[in-house]
């Protein structure tokens, strides 16, 4: 059975599971967190009050495209090239190899300090940091667990263990604070050669998926060393099967605890070594299966370090540093799209089943204008007939009047069903400028319009890329 077939066999040992247990809840999550004021400096911390709390402010490191607070919740614009210069044919721009990736932060300053961005993510996984903005200021809070608390995990075999700093360093800071954030960031500058290597080895690139070099950091911080190094492995397995998104790592997370004598993933046969998260689930004694138990935990931490890196570059969604890696390889400039009319939207985008519906469907009063969802070029008006416009959709709409548009990073638009259309090909027109009128023609029984956004000549969810 190829890779991606295991990815079955876990939804199946979800459902199914051979121990009743307790769903997972960290201890950390239900610690007070401490109201009165903070100072923003760093006093000794060994001479902190467990019961106290410290904030410090955090100073993010320049990267190479600086983002500021988006006003709308989508993408902003990345810096545009000369718009003086002629369009590219897209039959060119789907030949241009792409450049090589550069790391949004240098591999080597990811756990530099204790507020560099890695340890922030380990420590906001672990329940130890609490990470926000202020008027702007990017802050972490340390948290109650920070200055000490009992390993639950380590519960599970009867060893009490009491940890302290950001990665809960097993007690061997003795209790100075000082030292526990120093072997935390050693611990975790050390390790990272091996992260790279082996995400690099499975196809993963460290410098387009900063999301995996932290959740590879943070699972080595959490487990047993082995299973940081099957989780690049199972990421590559949890893509083949089509898992994106925190989806994936939260799967491959699980998946690496699960492993034969040869040290392979095998989720029928393989042995669960995450005891300490086992005995948590059985200890707060609520029906859950043995995948499941774990499953809760490693989605818990991969959370949090999505928050982290959201907070950090101020993006609404930590996916979009994907989407920015892809500009800073391809060149392209980001595209943030808006509604094409006002109405309601009546059917949803869907690619699944015998009857793939490859856009949205916008109710609307006939004659209500028809928007540029961004800037563009008309390149197809017409019937839904006409081969052009077939040329450019991949399909025929029939007698519907439809506008096509080119957006300035490749994508196309398409507008249908409309009762006329008010530009021409080759026309330029800006966001928000109207192109058309909403109508009903076409094999339609009501006016609306016909809505979709074609990404690398493939249909997409437009409502993934528009402020609704």
């Amino acid at each position: 059975m190829p890779d991606w077939g295991w990815l079955s066999r876990g939804a199946i040992l979800g459902v199914l599971g051979t121990a009743t247990i307790t769903t997972l809840v960290s201890v950390n999550q239900n610690l007070p967190e401490a109201q009165t004021p903070l100072n923003e400096t760093t006093s000794s911390p060994q001479n902190r009050s467990s019961e106290s709390n410290s904030r410090r402010k955090v100073v993010p490191m320049t990267i190479p495209v600086r983002y500021s607070p988006p006003a709308s919740g989508s993408l902003p614009n990345a810096p545009s090239s000369d718009s003086s210069a002629p369009p590219t044919p897209p039959q060119e721009k789907a030949q241009r190899p792409p450049k090589p990736l550069e790391p949004l932060i240098p591999h080597d300053r990811l756990f530099e300090t204790p507020l560099a961005i890695g340890m922030l993510a380990i420590g906001a996984a672990e329940g130890n940091y609490r990470v926000y903005r202020e008027q702007g200021t990017l802050y972490v809070e340390q948290l109650p667990a920070y200055f000490g608390h009992t390993d639950p995990g380590n519960l599970s075999w009867g060893d009490r263990v009491t940890n302290y700093g950001p990665c809960s360093d097993q007690g061997r800071s003795g209790g100075n604070l000082q030292a526990a954030e120093q072997f935390c960031v050693n611990r975790a500058k050390g390790r990272l050669p091996t992260n790279l290597a082996d995400l690099e080895a499975v196809g993963v690139d460290p410098n387009g998926n900063l999301e995996a070099i932290l959740n590879v950091a943070d699972l080595y911080n959490q487990a047993s060393p082995v299973h940081s190094r099957r989780f690049p492995q199972a990421l590559a397995i949890a893509r083949m099967g089509g898992k994106t998104g925190i989806e994936a790592i939260a799967w491959a997370r699980t998946a690496s605890f699960y492993l034969n004598q040869n040290n392979e993933l095998d989720l029928e046969n393989g042995t669960n070594r995450a005891t300490g998260l086992l005995g948590i689930c059985r200890r707060e004694n609520r029906a859950v299966t043995e995948w499941e138990c774990v499953y809760q935990d490693q989605l818990r931490r991969v959370q949090a370090i999505a928050h982290i890196i959201e907070q950090y570059f101020q993006i609404p969604d930590s996916a979009m540093l994907a989407e920015l890696q892809l500009q800073m390889a391809t060149g392209q400039t980001a595209v943030a799209y808006q509604m094409p009319t006002q109405g309601r939207i009546t059917k949803g985008f869907s690619d699944q089943g015998k009857q793939p519906y490859t856009g949205v469907a916008i109710a609307a009063r006939e004659g209500t204008e028809v928007l540029a969802a961004a800037t563009g070029r008309v390149i197809a008006v017409g019937s839904g007939k006409s081969s052009k416009v077939a040329q450019y959709t991949g399909k025929d709409l029939g007698d519907a009047l439809v506008v096509v548009l080119e957006h300035e990073n490749g994508d196309r638009t398409l507008y249908a069903h409309n009762q006329k259309n008010l530009v021409e090909v080759g026309q330029e027109v800006q966001q928000g400028e109207a192109i058309a009128l909403v109508g009903e023609t076409g094999e339609v029984s009501r006016s609306q319009l016909h809505f979709e956004l074609h990404r690398d000549n493939k249909p997409v969810d437009p409502l993934n890329y528009i402020e609704l």
